[in-house]
């Protein structure tokens, strides 16, 4: 579908921002030359209970490190230290340049995760790039899914 649809909106001068999930390098290849800015989630399988896709991540990062590019990283109380640290490993692998946006998750406009530990998480992520930032879910506090 975005193979079909971002030549044309390329040639009507518009800039094209990318959010995804980070898991399809090589379909990202096919679009790239499309794409200004590029919204790649890591998914920690501490947080999401789900596999982890550090190879898929890091060669996306790879395939979006030539454009305008950003991490976003979903946390809660249940992050687990060892995932946190393997996602930055992956950043750092690319560019300590790529800004990392930490959101904790939102659940009845309430914090999943405490305030100490959420700053923890971002100290240590400033040791290893230059731009980590703490972002709240603005859509569930508005109350849009």
């Amino acid at each position: 579908f975005l193979k079909e649809l971002l030549p044309g909106l390329r040639k009507l001068n518009l800039k094209i921002y990318l959010e995804t999930n980070a898991t399809l390098p090589d379909e990202f290849k096919k679009i790239s030359r499309c794409v200004d800015i590029v919204a790649a989630d890591i998914k920690l399988p501490s947080v999401t209970k789900n596999k982890a896709f550090w190879g898929k991540h890091l060669d996306f990062l790879k395939a979006a490190g030539n454009k305008k590019l950003f991490v976003k990283i979903i946390t809660s109380d249940k992050v687990k230290t060892a995932d946190f640290k393997m996602a930055l490993s992956l950043m750092n692998k690319v560019s300590s340049n790529i800004p990392l946006v930490i959101q904790p998750v939102m659940k009845n406009k309430v914090l999943q995760i405490s305030v100490k530990k959420l700053f923890a998480l971002q100290d240590y992520a400033l040791k290893f790039l230059d731009n980590v930032y703490v972002i709240p879910q603005l859509h569930k506090i508005i109350g849009i899914k």
